[in-house]
């Protein structure tokens, strides 16, 4: 801003025309053209002098008395002190929750008038003088244009390394069966015996053992470990980063699994969870990977379990003997494209965009942002401890094909739902298709509220039919004795957050008696399904004899900020 010593002729000039202020206090206004102010009158406090040198005319000055003006304020144009404008100071902070600096953090401020300020914040501060005062965007950022790239070609490669595990077992699954086709009768009954036998054996032990260095302790298996495997994936499927600390933690106090290995999972899953599409390749593969063996190793591998090829892909398959996964030659590069994805993903969970006033009343931006915190804390609060031998610990194939069939719909409906609202279809048919989804949360809140909460008494309740196509109810669940008589059915109508029972069918209204009847009809005669026959007419004679007992419920997902957090009962009808 120029300096001057008040004592001479302020001019300002342009085009032909100027204002000039002396040091007496007369005003000069010069003008090429016609000097108007929107047809309005100009008034003058004070004697006037004028000269028109163009051939127009003009209105005499007007004496008329004008209205008092404030005295403005006295200023020196020496104080170098003024702005051209009203500016203030903004200081930049950016922490975790424990008050410590977060590094590596570009800025980027637009300012009230839409000029952009860049820099990058040094021990978590950065300091930016005269800024326009106003409203503000703040940006922070830990991770580039070219980040995002990196990370949609990471996600590519980590789908093309798991394809290439599947191709390189099912390459030999096919030699595998062409053998097993060979042999008779009583051969092949011999031969998936000793592999369903051996399968089990190998999953109680891979449940007991440290990843590191693989100590075989015996057959038996805690029961809290077993069922916490499970749940592991399908909270990984979910999202919730609580309930997969949750459930390693469990695994870390009743196994001698190392807390090194299970922590270093864990870190890796903290970071790929806030990514839906690698989060649910990552639950989904496990399944997939057992699928693809053929039919003898599809037996034998029943008991390594979906929680030890998930562990194996994320802690590269150190020392994971029991897991097939962690000899393939393909696994060491789908590990590495995790890692360098989870790199980028801790650091898009820092990127920030906040918007602040500027002013010399809020001089100082203060973000804080959680540090994630990877350490498990095992505890002997987090189970039972009862042992079980593993022959009995065989895994519910109407619960993996319900999971893995709500997996499917799901990732379809995702699909489909975005490339509605891309085409800007009707609203009715993007509704449509979040309607699916919502029943997709109902189903899965509904099948972990029962695994939950109709465990105890012993025996625990398990699925008899699950999420699929065909006649029958969302869900049926029983409690069968140590021989396999059922002592309770469990006929269960899964509901979406605010979701109700529908009314007006024809068949009647949804968990009445007429309903349940008319869907029993459906399932004993259905000739496109005739896997749902037998339960349907178990189910129906359990009616007509009044025993087994059974129960209905209606489970209705709770929702918190978009993730299902648990389930709760409904009112029958």
């Amino acid at each position: 801003m120029p300096n001057g010593s008040g004592n001479g002729d302020l001019i300002i000039h342009n085009a032909g025309g100027e204002i000039k202020l002396d040091s007496q206090g007369n005003v000069d206004i010069t003008a090429t053209n016609v000097l108007t102010l929107d047809g309005t009158f100009i008034t003058f406090d004070g004697p006037v002098d004028y000269d028109i040198t163009s051939p127009q005319t003009a209105r005499a000055p007007s004496n008329a008395s004008p209205a008092n003006i404030s005295q403005v304020t006295a200023f020196d144009l020496g104080d170098n002190t003024l702005s051209a404008g009203s500016l203030a100071q903004l200081e930049l902070e950016y922490l975790y929750d424990d008050g410590s600096p977060v590094d590596g953090i570009d800025y980027i401020v637009i300012d009230n008038e839409g000029i952009e300020h860049t820099g990058s914040l040094a021990n978590g501060v950065a300091t930016l003088a005269n800024l326009p005062q106003g409203k503000s965007d703040v940006l922070l950022r830990a991770t580039t244009q070219a980040d995002e790239q990196q990370l949609i070609q990471l996600r590519n490669d980590f789908k093309q390394h798991l394809t290439s595990m599947l191709n390189e077992i099912r390459k030999q699954a096919a030699i595998g069966d062409a053998i097993f086709e060979q042999e008779d009768f009583f051969t092949q009954w011999m031969i998936e015996t000793g592999a369903r036998a051996t399968g089990l054996y190998q999953g109680a032990k891979s449940l007991v053992t440290g990843i590191a260095d693989l100590i075989v302790l015996g057959i038996d298996v805690n029961i809290s470990v077993y069922s916490a495997c499970f749940r592991m994936i399908d909270a990984v499927a979910s999202g919730d980063k609580h309930a997969v600390k949750h459930e390693l933690e469990t695994i870390l106090a009743f196994s001698q699994k190392t807390t090194s290995a299970l922590s270093d999972a864990f870190e890796l899953l903290l970071a790929l969870m806030d990514d839906e599409d690698t989060r649910n390749t990552l639950a989904r593969f496990p399944y997939d990977y057992i699928e693809a063996h053929s039919y003898v190793d599809k037996q034998r591998i029943t008991g390594v379990m979906a929680f030890e090829i998930l562990l194996a892909i994320l802690t590269g398959g150190v020392g994971v003997a029991a897991s097939a996964a962690s000899k393939s030659k393909h696994l060491a590069s789908a590990n590495r494209a995790l890692v360098n994805m989870a790199d980028i993903l801790k650091r898009k969970q820092l990127d920030k965009t906040i918007s602040h006033t500027v002013s010399p009343e809020q001089p100082k931006l203060i973000e804080r942002i959680d540090k994630p915190d990877a350490a498990l804390q095992p505890g002997t609060n987090r189970g039972v401890t009862t042992q079980v031998s593993a022959l009995k610990l065989v895994r519910n194939p109407a619960l993996d094909a319900h999971y893995k069939n709500l997996a499917d719909y799901e990732t379809a409906y995702k699909k489909k739902l975005a490339k509605a609202i891309n085409d800007k279809d009707s609203s009715s048919r993007i509704g449509a298709f979040k309607a699916k989804l919502t029943e997709v949360k109902g189903e899965r809140a509904a099948s972990a509220y029962m695994a939950k909460h109709f465990s105890k008494p012993p025996p625990p309740a398990k699925m008899e039919l699950g999420f699929g196509p065909g006649p029958g109810f969302d869900q049926v669940w029983a409690k069968r004795d140590k021989d396999g008589n059922v002592l309770e059915y469990f006929i269960v109508e899964a509901k979406g957050p605010g979701a109700k029972l529908t009314k007006g069918a024809k068949k009647g209204d949804q968990m009445t008696d007429k309903w349940i009847d008319n869907t029993l009809a459906s399932m004993k005669k259905s000739k496109k399904y005739q896997a749902q026959n037998q339960l349907g007419e178990n189910l129906f004679d359990a009616i007509e004899d009044g025993d087994p007992k059974i129960s209905k419920l209606v489970i209705e997902a709770v929702e918190d900020n978009g993730k299902i957090i648990g389930g709760k009962l409904q009112p029958l009808p």
